[in-house]
């Protein structure tokens, strides 16, 4: 993949209260700007430990007309219903709670023995999500994995590919669960507000090395830093 105009906006902030505050802020006005305009904001959202806090503020927030909220998944890990490792289950634990429990959610799993028979019926459920979305909010591991799209990985290398038809597939990593789902490139950044929400020294310095290189299917975050489609908002504290 050839090196394109690079489409990114670095906000630092001095600790996690004033970045999630303000992350909060510009949720709610993509949120809102999106109910009024379509009478409805859909939004895809990640799981991890960094973004746990943010969603029980969110879930605060009770002026947002929350029953025209959809909310889906960037990704899911292929475990049983009741695993830990399940980012649905942080959903609905950490967000869909107080005055977010009336949003609409949707899962990414629906069979949890076969990976094709879910994905089957994802792509299904999980229409809504594939056109134009309210906004997405990522994360990333620090092997510039964001989403589940994973260095080095067949399916994530076409996942990432500008050309991708596809819109929910099957990625692999080394890491357990091996097995994942996760949208593609394209349908990530058919989105209004593309965010990346990291915390660390470590995670700034991959985004800092990615600036200062060519895109990279084997650095999946560069991707999007260096995409012509979609500004990636990069919100960041130590």
């Amino acid at each position: 993949m050839a090196l394109v105009n690079m489409k990114l906006q670095k906000r630092i902030f001095r600790n996690i209260e004033s970045l999630e505050k303000e992350l909060i802020d510009q949720i709610k006005i993509s949120i809102n700007d999106d109910i009024k305009e379509n009478d409805k904001s859909i939004i895809l959202l990640s799981g991890g430990n960094t973004p746990i806090n943010l969603y029980k503020k969110l879930s605060l927030e009770k002026e947002l007309l929350w029953d025209k909220v959809y909310v889906g998944l960037v990704d899911e890990r292929f475990v049983k219903n009741n695993s830990n490792y399940r980012n649905d289950k942080l959903i609905k634990e950490n967000l869909l709670i107080n005055f977010a429990k009336n949003a609409n959610f949707i899962s990414l799993i629906y069979d949890e023995t076969s990976i094709k028979k879910s994905l089957e019926i994802a792509l299904e459920k999980n229409n809504i999500f594939f056109a134009r979305k309210s906004l997405v909010l990522l994360g990333m591991g620090e092997d510039y994995h964001t989403a589940s799209l994973f260095p080095f990985d067949f399916n994530s290398k076409k996942g990432l590919s500008i050309d991708s038809k596809s819109t929910i597939i099957k990625t692999e990593t080394k890491s357990y669960p091996n097995t994942r789902i996760s949208h593609t490139f394209s349908s990530l950044v058919n989105t209004n507000r593309l965010f990346l929400y990291i915390t660390g020294n470590s995670k700034l310095n991959c985004i800092t090395k990615s600036e200062n290189s060519s895109m990279n299917v084997n650095n999946p975050i560069s991707c999007f830093i260096h995409n012509n489609s979609k500004l990636i908002e990069v919100f960041w504290t130590k």
